[in-house]
Formats: C-alpha cells, structure tokens, sequence
C-alpha cells in the first residue's frame, strides 16, 4: 500500500515562525506582545492549528526584525519548496478528511527538523 507524505501550508509557516523566533532568542510571551497577539494565539500559529491574517502577518514580520512582510513570505516558499523536494505533499487541511487515501501526515517535529537541514 503507497503511502503519501503530506503536511499543511499553516504547519509549514507555523514551524518557520517558531524556528525564527528561537533565532532571535525570543520567547512566545515576547514576541507575541510584540505582535499585539495573546501568547495563545501565537502558539496556535506555530502549531499550524491556526492562519494568519495579513495585518498579523505584517506585525509578525517587523516583531522578527524583516524590512517587508515579502521577505517573511519569501522564506515561507523557500522552506515550502525544500519540503516539496523531499517528496513531501503540500495539501489543504480537507484533503486529509475522508478523501480515501492513505495519508502520512508529517508533523511539526519533522517540519523543524526539515527546516533547520538536519
């Protein structure tokens, strides 16, 4: 039985945002109210339970110290493009739900550490 690989597009931004936060040596409380978010909110975004809106996405991309929200984006498709190459699906949430398949799904533990290259 073949079995796809797959993870969702807010996994793929919530792990990057963790990932740079912990660059940066910023705590979720910290870079939350930086954000004007509750640190909830943002733990949701991390574990890719929940999207951003673009005035989120805008404060998240200043809080991380980037000129332009572009440049957060381009390291979105950078990090979306090296999961691709590894054979990974990049899939809506839905198809998971009752599609048939046979579905793998890659959690946030193997998006970090497909992020960080390890």
């Amino acid at each position: 039985m073949d079995v796809e690989r797959i993870t969702f597009c807010d996994a793929i931004f919530g792990q990057l945002i963790a990932s740079l936060r912990k660059e940066r040596g910023l705590e979720q409380e910290a870079l939350a109210e930086r954000v004007g978010i509750s640190r909830a909110a943002l733990s949701r975004i991390e574990r890719g339970d929940s999207s951003t809106n673009l005035a989120t996405l805008i404060h998240l991309s200043k809080a991380l110290g980037f000129q332009r929200a572009s440049e957060l984006i381009d390291k979105y498709e950078s990090a979306e493009s090296e999961i691709m190459e590894r054979g990974i699906q990049i899939v809506p949430k839905e198809k998971a739900r009752g599609d048939g398949a046979v579905l793998a799904l890659v959690g946030i533990a193997a998006l970090a550490a497909l992020l960080a290259g390890k």
